[in-house]
């Protein structure tokens, strides 16, 4: 009996041991976590990461100690790190008060915007005055365009918070102009430009009701130009047919109309019609005076930075009041903002001519185009440049070729109200035969370039301009 009780008593005693190491180990991971946590209150990350280690080390699956460990990650952004123990937190306790947010950030700096606003809405749900969730929601939304709920969330967080409103109502403003919207956006973008304390955001609110004013212009369903003017040529040619020069100077009247009616505007599709007319008349040689007309039947699709239009375009003209030449075809471009400044244009058209004058030169026409223009930040001006390529194709041998072009240039504003524009354009034509008459292979190479000075006057619709050009 006495034997039993020993016995009893032994393994009493040892399981009593074992209680107490494992206590000590809780004891001391509890010590560590709670230093860290004053390591981190007061912004010591360094020494709160070896505290937060020790607490880990000991008690690996505590929700807490590795919540704490990946928000002092967080604060010494080292995000990867910082995302990896928050995520094994809420594996372990989803209900930890604050855990969401610091995920949804720590997504958010990652750029992994999808799960960022999955989270924020999390925090939200936890906390509906959650203010700067909102915002960050709206910002993450904002840049996955997606406006609509960006919006609903940069207005939650205006309206809860005042020191934050006018940073919110700058989104919320963009995204009303992005959704069409354009009276909310001026009224949110108004009140930006208002009451902000930072300069650079008051500049870019002015941007933007800048550009939305343009595009309040744009948006008319119609649009019309008209140039008149009047020139000096010291070597008078056909400009649509490069073959044809006098050798002779003369002086011209130039007129321009354009016109053009939308008939269709849908979510992201138009569609319209329009008419340019273009007329030169020499002072002295009659039979260069060329009239050309262009229709313009187009439809277009644009999104965000995207935008897509197709035209048919038939084309006739008149040299000396006589059928000159009559072509059939349409385009493809594609125009894409790469950034607010950056925007490139890519076009492919397609020509089927009748050369009314001479069948030897009926053919088809094969043209792309890249340009890009870099548009200044404070909207004083652009730089452009673009390279072309044409394949023409012909009845005759003689007039089958293909063309490479550069164009480069920039506009800019000047004192006074001017804009200065210069450009030069570079045209490379190799001919594909040997010419019947001449016997020769032909190879035309052009080098052009333009200086001209513009402004409005008296109404903003009304300008006035001289260019100086030389080839």
């Amino acid at each position: 009996m006495k034997n039993h009780r020993y016995i009893l008593l032994t393994m009493i005693f040892f399981l009593s041991l074992c209680g107490t190491g494992y206590s000590q180990d809780r004891d001391q991971g509890r010590s560590s976590y709670i230093f860290g946590v004053f390591a981190y209150e007061k912004g010591e990350y360094d020494k709160a990461e070896q505290e937060f280690k020790k607490a880990l080390a000991l008690e690996p699956d505590n929700a807490l100690y590795n919540s704490y460990l990946g928000k002092t990650y967080f604060e010494m952004e080292r995000y990867d790190e910082a995302l990896n123990y928050l995520n094994r937190a809420w594996a372990l306790d989803p209900e930890i008060s604050g855990l969401g947010y610091d995920i949804a950030m720590a997504n958010y700096r990652l750029e992994y915007l999808k799960n960022a606003v999955e989270f924020f809405d999390k925090a939200i749900e936890e906390d509906p005055a959650n203010v700067l969730a909102h915002y960050h929601a709206g910002i993450s939304l904002y840049k996955e365009q997606e406006y609509g709920r960006a919006l609903s969330h940069f207005i939650e967080a205006s309206e809860k918070s005042p020191t934050i409103k006018a940073n919110g109502y700058y989104y919320a403003g963009i995204c009303h102009a992005r959704m069409g919207e354009v009276e909310r956006a001026v009224e949110k973008l108004e009140y930006a430009r208002d009451h902000t304390g930072s300069e650079a955001l008051k500049e870019s609110a002015v941007k933007w009701l800048d550009v939305i004013e343009r595009e309040k212009k744009a948006l008319k369903p119609y649009s019309l130009l008209v140039k008149a003017g009047y020139q000096t040529d010291s070597n008078v040619l056909l400009e649509t047919d490069d073959d044809i020069i006098s050798d002779s100077d003369d002086t011209a009247f130039v007129g321009y109309f354009s016109g053009r009616y939308r008939f269709f505007t849908g979510d992201y599709l138009s569609a319209g019609i329009g008419y340019s007319h273009y007329q030169i008349l020499y002072s002295n040689f009659d039979e260069y005076n060329l009239t050309s007309g262009i229709f313009n039947l187009y439809g277009g699709y644009e999104k965000g930075p995207l935008g897509i239009t197709l035209s048919y375009l038939p084309h006739f003209s008149w040299l000396d009041s006589e059928k000159y030449m009559r072509k059939q075809g349409g385009k493809t471009e594609v125009t894409y903002d790469v950034t607010e400044n950056l925007v490139t244009k890519l076009s492919y058209s397609f020509y089927d001519i009748d050369h009314m004058m001479d069948d030897n030169r009926d053919g088809r026409s094969h043209a792309a185009d890249l340009k890009a223009y870099y548009i200044f930040g404070d909207n004083t001006g652009y730089v452009f440049a673009g390279l072309g390529y044409e394949d023409r194709d012909a009845e005759h041998p003689d007039y089958i070729y293909s063309v490479s072009s550069f164009q480069g240039g920039v506009s800019v504003k000047v004192p006074l109200d001017f804009t200065l524009g210069v450009t030069g354009t570079y045209r490379d034509a190799g001919y594909d035969n040997v010419d019947s008459r001449y016997e020769i292979k032909r190879q035309d190479k052009r080098y052009s370039g333009s200086l001209s000075l513009s402004r409005s006057i008296l109404y903003e619709w009304l300008g006035i301009s001289g260019e100086f050009a030389y080839t």
